[in-house]
């Protein structure tokens, strides 16, 4: 099962990287000067732009699906082309199809079309392998700091991508609710069912990657959120590393961020009876309860990657002027700025305020861009302000916390420089092996919200049976999973409307679907231990009533169990469709007509 996973996650990234860097990098011409980071930094934004208008566009109209996807993708390109080529545009596309008749009248007359597609597959690794020789011949291996910077990157990256690929390639499940309200979106898309006043930016990336890849949205979900929490940590560093000038503590910063070393493990996250007796209780309480959920990629995640950009958009036209570049380089700042605020508005404040620090003051461009961040947190924390937008900025704290350090270590630095022209990056390579010795690597403790073997049996029971022809009775999460394959029924809801219809014998279930009843035989504990003080608002939610708090699943699955039981004495047709030690899943067939 992992070696499939772990195919499925080599054509995941490979569709990934195809549409996001090599296309767009084909397709537009750079300047000679553009350095491969800014060709990132273009490729990504183009991408981005269009996938995500296209997406909810096309998704709206019905219309979207993986050829109008692409057409969507190559207009611009094609406009580009025309513009340039507009006068000899016939006398171009003759030539263009004479040469192309005859190759191919060439390959059918020599039998070498298997060596000619052998020839084009060498050429362009040769093409690839003569660019990464370039790049690694500016290096200086000869100088030990350098070996000693390259083997802590190489480290650090096997640790991010350890950290984060080693449970979504053994877990099919999703480990945060974020996931399964990503994974129901995209669905949406695929199927037309978008809300027509909402824009969505991650499910409509996720559902254009899914739709070309033809893989199931729940595989792209379980390993793109990864993927983009690797692709932050990243850009983190490389931000830090442009804006300061210092690729040490860009390195510094990728290791503090991507190692989860600002990340707390506590076991009650929700809210304490006890109220704090001064300021900075009350601070130390909201960084604990804020620390105690690792980063995950999700939408927001995908918003402050936007932040990001915006800012290296913004220090390149600082740093270049009016260069070659200019006008391009401007366009994609404001397209930055325009997605981030259609996806987070909030974040603009930081934004604005950290492009003008680094216009006025760049030294202090860290610092304030961290302050900012961390006093966006806290406003709202102390307030108790419980819009779901503002509950969000939660995730912002441990970057603006690696941004602070990363300050700190510029602050070094600087502060060094009389003393230590020469040595700025053995001191920055020093400070980063202490580091990596006394701060470890931490795995983030996952909130699952169900056995892994429900969502597995979900797949198969959509795989084996035909589309809309079955129906499932569970808990919340395997809508998101059904979704677009068959049909769902809460199991609370179900439970209340049956459980006193079941004990007359003559009662009978007239679904017109294959139907399956997921009843847990050892309810799932999404706490250890229940919470001393729960807010009434989260009491009166059903969600948590019904599966997150440990007694109220513990009732209803009880309840559920000795539902099915009592209808299985009567109707001998029901059979069990799977049995382990946890979970127990009824087969009611569908009634004949």
């Amino acid at each position: 099962m992992e070696i499939i996973s772990l195919l499925t996650l080599s054509w995941i990234l490979i569709v990934f990287v195809v549409l996001f860097f090599l296309l767009p990098q084909k397709l537009f011409p750079s300047s000679i000067n553009t350095n491969f980071v800014n060709k990132i930094f273009n490729n990504t934004i183009y991408t981005s732009l269009v996938i995500i208008l296209a997406a909810n566009l096309l998704s709206k109209f019905h219309l979207f699906n993986w050829v109008t996807l692409l057409l969507c993708y190559f207009v611009w390109p094609t406009i580009y082309w025309l513009s340039k080529n507009l006068k000899n545009i016939n006398s171009l596309l003759r030539e263009y199809i004479i040469s192309k008749y005859l190759q191919l009248l060439d390959l059918l007359e020599f039998d070498n079309l298997q060596k000619a597609f052998s020839k084009y597959l060498f050429d362009i690794q040769e093409q690839y392998s003569s660019l990464l020789k370039i790049y690694i011949t500016k290096i200086n291996f000869s100088n030990p700091i350098t070996i000693l910077a390259l083997s802590f990157f190489l480290i650090t990256t096997s640790f991010i991508f350890i950290l984060n690929f080693s449970e979504p390639i053994k877990e099919l499940r999703l480990p945060f609710t974020e996931g399964y309200q990503t994974l129901l979106e995209t669905w949406q898309i695929l199927l037309g069912q978008t809300n027509q006043s909402k824009i969505m930016f991650l499910p409509a990336i996720i559902a254009a990657i899914s739709s070309l890849a033809a893989t199931d949205p729940l595989h792209t979900v379980r390993f793109f959120s990864p993927l983009l929490l690797c692709l932050l940590v990243f850009l983190v560093g490389i931000t830090i590393w442009r804006v300061t000038n210092y690729k040490g503590v860009g390195l510094v910063a990728i290791y503090l961020l991507g190692t989860n070393i600002f990340y707390w493990p506590i076991d009650n996250t929700l809210n304490s009876n006890k109220l704090p007796d001064s300021l900075l209780e009350t601070m130390y309480n909201i960084f604990q309860q804020v620390l105690s959920k690792p980063l995950f990629g999700e939408e927001n995640t995908l918003a402050f990657i936007f932040l990001l950009l915006a800012i290296n958009f913004w220090n390149q036209i600082l740093k270049e002027g009016r260069g070659d570049n200019f006008n391009r380089t401007l366009v994609n700042t404001l397209i930055c700025l325009i997605l981030v605020g259609l996806s987070f508005p909030l974040l603009l404040l930081p934004t604005f305020l950290t492009m003008i620090v680094l216009t006025i003051l760049p030294s202090l461009t860290l610092l304030i861009f961290s302050i900012s961040l961390i006093m966006l947190v806290l406003f709202f924390e102390i307030n108790q302000v419980n819009n779901l937008t503002v509950v969000e900025v939660k995730f912002i704290l441990p970057i603006a916390l690696t941004l602070l350090f990363a300050a700190v270590c510029q602050f070094f630095i600087y502060s060094t420089r009389f003393i230590a022209i020469y040595y700025r990056e053995p001191i920055i390579t020093v400070l980063m092996v202490a580091i990596s010795l006394v701060f470890l690597p931490e795995q983030p403790r996952k909130q699952y919200l169900e056995y892994d073997i429900c969502t597995r049996k979900t797949l198969e029971i959509a795989q084996q049976f035909p589309k809309k022809q079955w129906l499932i009775i569970a808990p919340t999460e395997e809508l998101a999973i059904s979704y677009g394959y068959g049909w769902y029924e809460d199991l609370a809801i179900f439970t209340s409307k049956y459980q006193d219809k079941v004990k007359n014998s003559e009662f009978r279930f007239l679904f017109s679907l294959d139907t399956f009843i997921f009843v847990e035989k050892k309810p799932f504990a999404f706490f250890k231990q229940e919470a001393q003080y729960v807010p009434f608002s989260t009491l009166s939610d059903a969600s948590y009533k019904n599966y997150r708090s440990l007694a109220g699943r513990a009732s209803l699955e009880q309840q559920a169990l000795t539902l099915c039981e009592t209808y299985r004495e009567f109707h001998p047709e029901v059979k069990i469709y799977y049995e382990d030690e946890n979970l127990r899943i009824y087969f009611i067939p569908k009634e004949k007509p």
